[in-house]
């Protein structure tokens, strides 16, 4: 059988997508991301979007409360917008990453696909443990694979008239909660039962990709079907990124594009990668032959991002 993509709107031919960004989230709840500022600057937490304050929320995404959601009206409609001018430019496609955990409206992504133009390739599967119910986190591997299988095959649970497009992005931590692990071999049954690509979210460590890839292969997961993510701000070795390229051979993504600030709030020990820095760690996998397991994206996660808020254009 020829392959083919399934989008929101439907099943596509590969051809059809045009440019995609592969890891972006336009329907999503980031709340639990949030950290205190310092006392001083406690009264900008629910500042007002001026150009006064502007400067603060870039530098401390995760201390303004509404930078953290996303699937407001208001923001549903400067994504609505920001599509547009994506479509305008050249873009065919978006691939949403938001999973289970990050209250994702699938039924705003039919809606966005419809209204601009764009492919969208919707995910499953599960976020990071901080962001699951207890239910959740106590659920076997069997259960969570059997959520993953369904909204590939029959729909997505909150709009089954949808169908999700691969599973992703699958969420980890470092150190690594237990619930992850049962997510990472969940994903790897769903990916066998279905033969959908997987994408995963690595802890914070240069460690973290090697581990989640070994559980994921261990479990039965097609490592050279699946997509390591945010490495630009996880492994910014050249050595130990080839390293990781040559054990695995999964695609290797650098999805952090547009942010310039060196400081990381979400780990303040890492200094964050430039643009250009960027393209300095996929240079060093093209002199190694990897360049057709390079993706690159943006990982639009919060209002800041968005041309409406300030941010700049897809």
């Amino acid at each position: 059988m020829a392959p083919t993509i399934k989008t929101v709107l439907g099943q596509i031919n590969p051809g059809e997508l045009g440019n995609t960004w592969t890891h972006e989230h336009v329907s999503i709840t980031f709340e639990f991301t949030y950290r205190k500022p310092k006392d001083s600057e406690l009264h900008l937490i629910n500042c007002p979007w001026t150009l006064e304050n502007s400067g603060w929320i870039r530098q401390w995404p995760y201390s303004h409360k509404d930078n953290l959601i996303l699937n407001d009206e208001v923001t549903e409609n400067a994504v609505i917008e920001s599509l547009k001018g994506f479509k305008a430019a050249g873009g065919g496609c978006i691939v949403e990453n938001s999973t289970f955990g990050l209250n994702r409206k699938t039924a705003f992504l039919k809606r966005l696909s419809e209204e601009t133009g764009v492919h969208i390739v919707a995910g499953t599967g599960f976020y990071v443990a901080p962001t699951q119910k207890e239910s959740t986190l106590n659920s076997s591997v069997e259960k969570l694979t059997e959520h993953i299988v369904s909204e590939l095959n029959n729909g997505a649970f909150d709009c089954p008239e949808v169908k999700c497009g691969f599973i992703g992005e699958i969420g980890c931590c470092d150190p690594l909660d237990a619930f992850e692990k049962k997510s990472i071999q969940a994903s790897a049954a769903g990916q066998e039962a279905t033969g959908a690509p997987v994408s995963f979210h690595p802890g914070r460590t240069p460690e973290s990709p090697f581990e989640i890839m070994r559980i994921f292969t261990e479990a039965g997961g097609n490592a050279k079907n699946s997509i390591m993510g945010h490495l630009e701000r996880t492994i910014q070795d050249p050595g130990t990124l080839a390293e990781f390229a040559t054990e695995f051979g999964s695609y290797c993504q650098f999805d952090l594009f547009g942010i310039e600030n060196s400081y990381y709030q979400t780990k303040p020990e890492i200094d964050f990668f430039s643009d250009a820095q960027r393209i300095g760690l996929i240079q060093s996998l093209i002199s190694e032959k990897y360049e057709d397991k390079i993706l690159v994206a943006h990982d639009i996660h919060t209002k800041h991002r968005l041309e409406k808020f300030g941010g700049k254009k897809l």
